[in-house]
This record gives structure tokens, sequence and C-alpha cells, in this order.
């Protein structure tokens, strides 16, 4: 399987994924008391999904195979993971708190206390976003390409 076509696909996934942060980061900014649910979260990572397939069946006018589906999926997870954990990490440090699991679990769980000081708490929490994530990649890369080439009368 040669990854380098999925590259392309992963770095638009990644700059949605990035847009995404900012966006909602100027939403706390600018309004504090500003909820945002937590499915929108998955939401963004479908649709992110989404538009690298639509990038990947652009640059080659086919369906990504399973094996390329999952590759995809593999490091936008990883990398959407990523991204996530050094932006809190970015917050804290802005507003002078010490980057430990503890502050990052207590960010990462939208300041729940009792979860924070629960040993494990924050590997739990990745690994069921790493699988969530996954499969919305996934899917979405696939759903994606279908649609454009739909679109485009090649499917």
């Amino acid at each position: 399987m040669e990854h380098s076509s999925i590259t392309r696909a992963v770095l638009v996934f990644l700059g949605f994924i990035l847009l995404a942060q900012v966006v909602f980061t100027v939403l706390a900014f600018a309004f504090p008391d500003l909820t945002i649910p937590s499915f929108v979260n998955l939401l963004v990572v479908l649709f992110s999904a989404m538009a690298a397939g639509r990038s990947f069946a652009d640059a080659h006018g086919v369906l990504p195979t399973g094996g390329q589906k999952t590759a995809f999926a593999a490091f936008a997870t990883v990398g959407t993971v990523g991204l996530n954990l050094g932006f809190v990490a970015g917050l804290l440090v802005y507003y002078g708190a010490p980057v430990t699991v503890q502050t990052m679990t207590f960010a990462l769980t939208g300041g729940n206390m009792d979860l924070a000081e629960m040993p494990g708490a924050l590997l739990a929490g990745v690994a069921i976003g790493l699988l969530i994530g996954f499969a919305l990649a996934h899917t979405g890369l696939g759903s994606g390409a279908k649609r454009a080439l739909k679109a485009r009368g090649l499917a």
C-alpha cells in the first residue's frame, strides 16, 4: 500500500481539525459562558474526514481501498489526538498552569476534578477517543470520496 496516496488527505483532514480548534478557541474567548456539546467534536472529525475523502477522490479519481482508509484513519486519529493534546497543553501554558497529567485530565474532562484525580483517566479518555476517531475517520474518508465521485458521475 502506498502511503503517499493518502498524504494529501491526511493534511486536508488535519487542516480542518486545526481550523476547528482555532474557531472553538476564539468562540470560547469571545463567549466564556458558551458551552459546546461534545458531539460537535465528533461532527468535526466526520466532516473533516469527508473533506479529506473528497480531496482523495479529486486527486486520484477512484475510491480509496480498504487499506488506504485504514492507513488514513490511523494517521488522522494519531494526528488529531496529538493536535488536541498539544492544543490543551498550549492553553495551560498560556494561563500559567503546569502541564501535568492531572491538569491535562482536568482540562480534557471539562473541569471534572473527580476524573482528574483518578489514575488512568487521561489514558482511558485518549483510548476511547482513538477508537471513536478511528471509526469516524475511516467511514468519513470513504463517504466523502464516494460523494465526490458520484457528483462527477464516476461512481
